[in-house]
């Protein structure tokens, strides 16, 4: 058994299982969502949610396999945890939070 943590989560591996926790899915649309928000529009691995590139103009190495496998219900690296946390094993961060460029500051 081995440890990490991703963001502050600790990530408890162990030896039989090939991944940690169990494979999670959402339960409805307001929490895939919240899903998305928080670990696809903080991560490099796509563009569109990270970066705000439309979709149109991404290659597929800007597109993040497992987010299309998540609509499928085939996410095996989205994981719920001992901890009862949710998350991506595959995350990497991104520079920052995406801010599209056509809304306006709500607290200026």
């Amino acid at each position: 058994m081995s440890a990490e943590t991703i963001i502050g989560i600790p990530v408890v591996w162990h030896g039989s299982k090939p991944f940690p926790g169990e494979q999670w899915q959402p339960s409805n649309g307001t929490e895939g969502y919240c899903f998305i928000e928080r670990w696809c529009g903080t991560c490099t691995k796509d563009k569109p949610s990270s970066e705000g590139k439309p979709f149109d103009d991404c290659a597929p190495e800007d597109l993040c396999e497992e987010l299309a496998a998540s609509f499928r219900g085939e996410a095996e690296h989205w994981r719920h945890l001992e901890s009862d946390d949710c998350v991506c094993l595959l995350w990497t961060p991104a520079g920052g939070v995406y801010r599209c460029d056509r809304t306006e500051d709500m607290f200026k």
